[in-house]
């Protein structure tokens, strides 16, 4: 086992894994939605219009995996995990953070423009709520669908971790 040192131990019941379920089927749709829909420097990418995931986050791979991988850490409270999944986190948000400065450095006025009309964090821009009704259907669909296969594999006895509160 990897478990390393357990720094905090949050009991998962009912409510707490509702809550996980559904804002990982969340972050997993913008991972998807971001592979989907063409960012501002694609090829044939739409210039000057901000739709869909883009109005949630500029960066929606990245940072939706990051979301994933928070959503991780607060049930896994050992160091093993803290490492494993906080990697992800912080290569989420710096390189997207890196990202930006570097677009931005390179002075193209159409990205400029881009970065003013779209969040770096998830759901903190006022349009996200119709970023979210422009996720095509098919992607919440594929979303939650990963979700019920990977909730089906962490309820066999195999894939649970042993936590110490209830180790003898």
């Amino acid at each position: 086992r990897h478990d390393g040192t357990w720094l905090w131990v949050v009991p998962v019941g009912p409510v707490l894994r509702a809550f996980l379920y559904a804002a990982m089927t969340l972050s997993v749709a913008i991972v998807i939605a971001g592979s989907a829909q063409p960012g501002p420097a694609s090829v044939g990418a739409p210039a000057g219009r901000v739709f869909g995931v883009a109005r949630i986050t500029r960066h929606p791979v990245a940072l939706g995996t990051a979301l994933l991988m928070a959503l991780h850490v607060l049930p896994n409270g050992n160091t093993a995990d803290l490492a494993f999944f906080g990697g992800f986190i912080a290569l989420g948000v710096l390189g997207s953070w890196h990202q930006d400065q570097r677009k931005l450095h390179e002075g193209s006025e159409a990205f400029r423009e881009y970065h003013a009309a779209t969040p770096f964090w998830p759901f903190t821009g006022p349009r996200t709520l119709c970023g979210l009704r422009e996720i095509p259907a098919w992607v919440w669909a594929v979303a939650c669908s990963s979700r019920a296969m990977t909730s089906e594999a962490s309820a066999k006895p195999s894939c649970k971790t042993t936590r110490p509160s209830s180790r003898a």
